[in-house]
């Protein structure tokens, strides 16, 4: 039985590549404004972060993948510890929940059953984000009136507008998916080693002959 530190290695490891492939996609669209914290950008970076864990922890260790997910939430929330209202708490807590939901749903009914439509996971893991996270922004326009600021005269924007960042999210964190799952990380990976050591041998036999 694998330990826990090679279980988290695993994890942190393969996150990575789809957490950077969220960076790459979003300085694509949106240049260096995907690392301000006070743009919409900055989703790239907290759900790209936070989707790739769960998502990989589901494929090491699904029994405690929802664990991790309430641990990045606590975390996220003591980090950024600007507005502690019950009602930001709520936003938050119901976007953490439509980011599990849509990555368990394309883990169960699309990664694990269609190994031959594996080309087609980034697509379909950003058209889920892209309807789930605007079912969810439909929920937050809905309780407005009880918790929110208004959003009525802005719902239509609202909606729209998390659509096309979480859809990128999920392209982002799909294509790092894909990458690993195709071996092309793998062999990148190799190649860089076989170069790097070509490279090392040069300049060593340089070096014996000066």
């Amino acid at each position: 039985m694998r330990s826990n530190a090679a279980i988290v290695a695993t994890v942190l490891g393969r996150s990575l590549v789809s957490i950077a492939c969220c960076f790459v996609v979003g300085l694509i669209v949106f240049q260096w404004r995907v690392f301000h914290p006070y743009f919409l950008t900055s989703q790239f970076i907290m759900f790209g972060i936070v989707g790739s864990v769960f998502f990989y922890t589901l494929r090491v260790n699904r029994r405690n993948a929802f664990a991790v997910l309430l641990v990045l939430f606590v975390v996220q929330v003591g980090l950024l510890f600007r507005d502690l209202r019950s009602a930001i708490l709520l936003r938050d807590f119901i976007f953490f929940a439509t980011l599990a939901a849509a990555l368990y749903i394309f883990f169960i009914g699309f990664y694990m059953k269609t190994v031959r439509y594996r080309n087609l996971q980034p697509l379909v893991l950003a058209t889920l984000f892209a309807i789930a996270f605007s079912i969810a922004t439909l929920i937050l326009g809905l309780l407005d009136e009880t918790f929110f600021r208004p959003l009525a005269s802005s719902l239509f924007e609202a909606i729209l507008t998390n659509a096309k960042y979480e859809f990128l999210v999920g392209l982002g964190i799909g294509l790092g998916i894909l990458l690993l799952d195709n071996g092309y990380v793998h062999r990148a990976g190799e190649l860089t080693k076989h170069l790097l050591g070509s490279l090392g041998a040069t300049f060593r036999e340089f070096g014996e002959r000066l």
